[in-house]
């Protein structure tokens, strides 16, 4: 109950900075709500369930913060050659500035993300685990070498050809990540859905739809923000995001996933010390290859 109420307190606080551009403090409102909407997911899901990722985890859900850093930057990268969404600064702040902002900002993207999927997690799995397996498949060390090659070759159009293939921005990284984790015995989605359980995708794919739906509603009147220049899609925007651009939230998530999973079972090697086990026990069941 703590997290929830003490969540809601800094969302509704920090969406007035957001949005009412007045308060000195009103550039800076991000990391504040994002903070705020971590704690408030962790804290519902607590509530309904009586569990909830931060209490998996403890004090590892910090590496969360650490991990998705390197992760949007990686984005950013990537827009530099689809140029597909932009940033407005006040004009005041200089470049130091901006990247500071910016990488605080970006810490909050997989803590905010996991919770919500954590919340999905229990309400989809845990209470119809029995009634969602699917028939299993076999995927092959060949099957997964030619996904990975698929998501290399998508990636090079993107720098090569990048106002054509801007889609590809979403799919590759997670086409070349994941065959790596099912690989090397990490939790994937392609050990996910050789096993037959789709539940894993659903609840990632889902939760970043939710996840990104107040992405966009707290950008909209907000300052700083961002917006998009989508080529061939720029129609029928929701808040700043044209409506089908919302379905790269979908590939998004399942990266997010599969680069968190790969983050872990890196650390843990790094660390000599085993943490994922603090995390839902569907989700790191040992995966028969």
């Amino acid at each position: 109950m703590y997290f929830l109420i003490t969540g809601a307190v800094l969302v509704i606080f920090s969406w007035v900075l957001a949005w009412v551009h007045t308060f000195f403090l009103s550039p800076y409102y991000f990391p504040f709500l994002w903070l705020g909407f971590i704690l408030f997911v962790n804290g519902l899901s607590q509530v309904l369930h009586q569990d909830s990722l931060i209490k998996k985890m403890r004090w590892w859900f910090l590496l969360l913060f650490l991990f998705s850093i390197p992760l949007w930057w990686f984005f950013e990268y990537l827009n530099t050659f689809v140029q597909n969404w932009h940033y407005a600064f006040p004009n005041q702040w200089s470049s130091t500035t901006a990247v500071a902002l910016k990488t605080i900002s970006f810490a909050t993207v997989i803590p905010s993300v996991y919770p919500v999927a954590y919340l999905l997690e229990h309400f989809l799995i845990l209470k119809n685990r029995h009634h969602v397996q699917f028939h299993s498949r076999t995927i092959t060390a060949k099957h997964s070498t030619a996904i990975v090659l698929i998501g290399i070759v998508m990636l090079l159009l993107v720098i090569a050809y990048p106002k054509v293939f801007f889609p590809f921005v979403w799919v590759a990284p997670l086409l070349i990540i994941d065959p790596f984790n099912y690989r090397i015995g990490s939790v994937s989605m392609l050990g996910e859905i050789a096993r037959g359980r789709w539940m894993l995708l659903a609840s990632f794919g889902a939760g970043t739809m939710i996840t990104g739906f107040f992405w966009e509603m707290w950008n909209f009147y907000a300052f700083p923000k961002w917006f998009y220049t989508i080529p061939h899609i720029g129609f029928f925007k929701v808040f700043e995001m044209p409506i089908l651009g919302f379905l790269g939230y979908i590939p998004f998530g399942l990266f997010v996933f599969s680069f968190t999973s790969l983050a872990i079972s890196l650390s843990e090697r790094i660390l000599k010390r085993k943490f994922s086990d603090y995390l839902s026990d569907y989700l790191h069941e040992p995966i028969d290859q």
